[in-house]
């Protein structure tokens, strides 16, 4: 069975992702563009909405997996297999500087050893 894979993506950019992989696989079905830009429209506005309902924020990085068959010239999603990753930034400050000067700090007391 055909499986959309986004890689890591910018979450406000899944949508090309999305689109671009999904006319790159269909390539080898003989699908009608209309039918891939339409099942592309309804993944992504699917997608949309449990972004917003789950607090995806645009700057996270996402991956998109899902399967799907080709049917009459169309594309029909198995929605039971989509799987969503979702990984966010997060702000350490100052912190891996303080760590880094402590190891160097050891580093440099240890070479007198």
């Amino acid at each position: 069975m055909p499986r959309l894979s986004t890689g890591y993506v910018i979450a406000g950019a899944y949508a090309n992702k999305v689109r671009r992989v999904l006319f790159a696989q269909a390539k080898g079905f003989n699908i009608p563009t209309d039918a891939i830009v339409e099942a592309s429209k309804d993944i992504n506005m699917k997608l949309l909405r449990i972004f917003q309902e789950c607090g995806v924020d645009k700057g996270d990085v996402v991956r998109i997996i899902i399967d799907f068959k080709v049917k009459d010239n169309t594309i029909a999603w198995k929605w039971d297999t989509l799987v969503i990753e979702v990984f966010r930034r997060i702000d350490l400050g100052d912190k891996p500087k303080e760590i880094l000067n402590k190891l160097l700090n050891e580093d440099i007391s240890n070479e007198g050893n």
